[in-house]
């Protein structure tokens, strides 16, 4: 576990120690929606080039529930329920901790797409 996440750990559970004191659910705002559309938006992204790996014999998934040679209807699978879950436990999540599990989606995944992109020289394709 690197320091980014033990710290981010360290004010999730912090935050969620207090939660009862002072923090209620609201729905979203602005904000609150326009950084979970670019977290999902780079789920998104990292799926569409998964498709892009059938298209490379010699590259492999790393993603271990998918494989090293996903077929489509697994991409598929689980890049939508990757959206599911993570779009509830953000929605459930108090406001004054949204921006944490946006946070923490944005972390992992825009490197990986970079990576992907820049290094692997993978495209956002569609199956179809």
């Amino acid at each position: 576990m690197n320091t980014f996440t033990k710290v981010l750990l360290i004010l999730f559970l912090s935050f969620a120690a207090s939660a009862e004191e002072k923090w209620h659910w609201r729905g979203p705002n602005a904000f609150d929606i326009t950084l979970h559309v670019l977290s999902e938006g780079l789920i998104v992204a990292d799926c569409l080039q998964t498709f892009d790996i059938k298209n490379h014999k010699t590259y492999l998934e790393r993603n271990p529930l998918l494989g090293e040679h996903p077929g489509d209807g697994r991409i598929i699978a689980l890049c939508t329920s990757s959206i599911i879950v993570t779009t509830a436990l953000w929605y459930i999540t108090p406001q004054e901790m949204r921006w944490l599990v946006d946070g923490g989606i944005i972390y992992f995944e825009l490197p990986v797409v970079i990576n992907n992109r820049s290094q692997w020289g993978l495209k956002f394709i569609l199956p179809f």
